[in-house]
């Protein structure tokens, strides 16, 4: 095989474990697709963490912004296609914050702060990490501030419902253009 075979037989390659179509272009599913990551996966959407999910194809059902890899490759000095891992984060990073709506959310309390809060839970995201699962439970108060908990698996509480949430505010921080009071040793009832 010559080298422009191995070069064309890599790019090839490329767009195939990349979802690159044959114009070089492919479309990032936008917005929270942590809850649909497997379904993603069955339709034939490829994720890598550069560029999240994404398809080689318009796929109806889901909102899509189309990029060309000249917005997030580049090439090698043999002609060799890559993805520009340094710059294609903040390229993903900009499409889907045009697509954020703004919240109402301010931190609440300050940092250190022991402080109870009437929320209602939001979201209930879980992870396996060093020490086993954790979820993090995200809340909204009566004045529409996020307030977010880590936790370990919690599987009496339901998305919905309403609860007492007592804890010690352990930092403020801005996450997809939402500030978020992150709160820990927490008590939790449930509000009837």
């Amino acid at each position: 095989m010559t080298k422009e075979e191995r070069i064309k037989n890599w790019n090839e390659n490329f767009k195939r474990w990349n979802a690159f179509n044959d114009n070089l272009e492919t479309f990032i599913v936008i917005g929270n697709t942590f809850d649909i990551k497997d379904e993603l996966k069955k339709k034939g959407a490829k994720f890598s963490p550069e560029l999240g999910w994404h398809f080689d194809h318009e796929e109806p059902g889901y909102v899509l912004e189309k990029i060309t890899y000249d917005e997030v490759g580049k090439n090698m000095p043999d002609g060799k296609l890559i993805i520009d891992y340094e710059n294609a984060p903040n390229v993903i990073k900009k499409i889907q914050e045009k697509y954020l709506e703004p919240t109402n959310s301010e931190w609440v309390g300050e940092v250190g702060e022991k402080r109870s809060f009437w929320v209602e839970l939001k979201n209930i995201h879980s992870f396996q990490g060093t020490f086993g699962y954790t979820d993090v439970l995200t809340f909204e108060d009566e004045d529409e501030n996020t307030i977010v908990w880590l936790t370990g698996h919690r599987s009496d509480l339901k998305v919905g419902e309403h609860y007492l949430l007592k804890g010690t505010i352990k930092a403020h921080r801005i996450f997809r253009e939402d500030k978020q009071t992150v709160v820990s040793r927490c008590t939790i009832n449930k509000l009837d």
